[in-house]
């Protein structure tokens, strides 16, 4: 919330994603004809007072205040700064809805006081050395090169990736160099150089992966010769669900210092023998309709401290809140689909052997009855066949499972907040926003983020696309 001479405004953005206004500084120019010549000359100079149109929502009340205080001059307090300044005017009034108590204005502030520059609220820090990872070597700090970075992760996304922006090429920079980012002392970027920096305007542009790109790896490279190949394919037998994600990651180059997998100890391999063959990426067995990670519900991926770590896709209590006045920025939308999305009914096939199969219909099926489907067809059906599910109770277990997660439509929030550095995929955030402005429609509802993005420049904001998963 905003404030002049006392009185509490809603500041608002532009709209666009054009975000939100400051001082406009300009200089005038004043001429006077020499009299008797034929020519112009300059004979004053002057810079005009600092002007700020500020779009804002207010209440009635609020609005007949401030046409009280037009033509004063009163302390300003806005997302810039607190300072002195005087309304001009107000323009562009509008009722927002009849009778609902809230109008659109602009006011128009020319500055009293002087500027100073003001302090970041936020302190980023962007550091390198010449290792793939944290090996312990002293870093290089080129903070003072930083222009604006954006990070992004993603429950789905093979890694953390980072378009980062420095204002020149620190010397001796190379492909695959350990860069860390972080915001107020807090890790908000681990890994690498991907590729070539890019110069744009006398900008340097670096693209940074973290650690969860290894997974994208073939093991034991591309595959030449089958029956030597074969000598490299990595067995797993009678192991567990965690314990398979840790080897094959380490067997990747993944460090144990970036891997956090809870224990789950969920059975793999006790009938046949799970085998990663040369060739395969580190994903195949964990991604997908054929992973392990669908059967238990549950997610594998890197966080902003470029950790790999896995969590279960369920909502729990609330991380953290976002709130409309609050926290939640313009550029936040939901995006719901219609009943085409719900899947009510799941059928499970797991492994086939010895001309027996594992779960299938009336087995590894499971449904519940949804009004908001017609019928026909009554139900939406997908079926998932996965090698790695050995019993007719595990298939059941995740069909049911499924049905829990997807019995209703897809309804997908995207939230552009206040910067927070503990915002990170794989939360829970509770969601407040009554529909005035955004239209977001939630009042208290549980969300999971799903991905998480950090832009820092000449702000900074936290992008979350937050998805129901109950």
């Amino acid at each position: 919330m905003a404030s002049f001479s006392g009185i509490t405004i809603k500041e608002k953005g532009r709209g666009g994603g054009q975000g939100f206004p400051v001082w406009s500084v300009g200089g005038t120019v004043a001429i006077k004809k020499v009299p008797g010549g034929s020519s112009n000359t300059i004979h004053t100079t002057s810079i005009k007072p600092p002007t700020l149109a500020m779009p804002v929502r207010v209440t009635g009340a609020q609005l007949t205040s401030l046409y009280g205080v037009v033509g004063t001059s009163a302390t300003l307090v806005f997302h810039y700064e607190s300072t002195t300044a005087r309304l001009e005017s107000i323009d562009n009034v509008e009722e927002y809805f009849h009778n609902q108590d809230a109008y659109y204005a602009t006011l128009n502030f020319t500055r009293s006081a002087p500027f100073s520059t003001p302090t970041p609220t936020h302190a980023a820090t962007v550091q390198y050395n010449h290792s793939t990872i944290d090996d312990g070597a002293g870093m290089t700090d080129v903070s003072d090169a930083l222009v604006s970075f954006v990070t992004h992760h993603d429950i789905d996304a093979d890694a953390g990736t980072c378009e980062l922006t420095l204002s020149y090429y620190p010397s001796g920079i190379v492909v695959n160099d350990h860069f860390v980012i972080t915001i107020d002392g807090d890790t908000v970027f681990n890994g690498r150089l991907a590729r070539p920096a890019i110069e744009y305007y006398d900008h340097w542009t670096f693209y940074l992966e973290d650690i969860g790109g290894n997974l994208r790896f073939f093991w034991g490279g591309e595959g030449t010769d089958p029956e030597l190949d074969a000598l490299f394919d990595r067995v797993y037998e009678n192991t567990t669900d965690d314990a398979y994600i840790v080897n094959i990651f380490e067997a990747l180059g993944g460090p144990v210092s970036l891997h956090s997998i809870p224990t789950t100890l969920n059975p793999l391999g006790t009938i046949y023998p799970l085998t990663h063959r040369v060739g395969q990426a580190g994903w195949t067995y964990i991604r997908g309709d054929s992973g392990i990670d669908i059967i238990y519900g549950m997610w594998t991926a890197t966080t902003n401290d470029g950790v790999l770590r896995r969590g279960s896709l369920a909502v729990g209590s609330a991380d953290f809140t976002a709130v409309e006045g609050t926290n939640i920025l313009l550029g936040s939308n939901r995006q719901p689909l219609g009943t085409e999305s719900i899947i009510n009914r799941y059928v499970v096939y797991g492994l086939e052997y010895e001309g027996a199969t594992i779960g299938g219909v009336g087995v590894g099926d499971y449904s519940l009855s949804n009004s908001n489907i017609p019928t026909p067809p009554t139900s939406h059906t997908k079926i998932i066949r996965n090698n790695l599910i050995e019993d007719d109770a595990t298939a059941l277990a995740c069909a049911t499972l499924q049905v829990g997660l997807h019995n209703f439509p897809y309804d997908e929030t995207n939230l552009v907040l206040l910067g927070d550095t503990s915002i990170t995929i794989g939360q829970t955030v509770e969601i407040t926003s009554t529909g005035e402005d955004l239209s977001l429609d939630h009042n208290g509802d549980l969300r999971f983020v799903a991905s998480c993005e950090h832009h820092y420049g000449a702000g900074y904001e936290v992008h979350v696309k937050a998805i129901r998963t109950e």
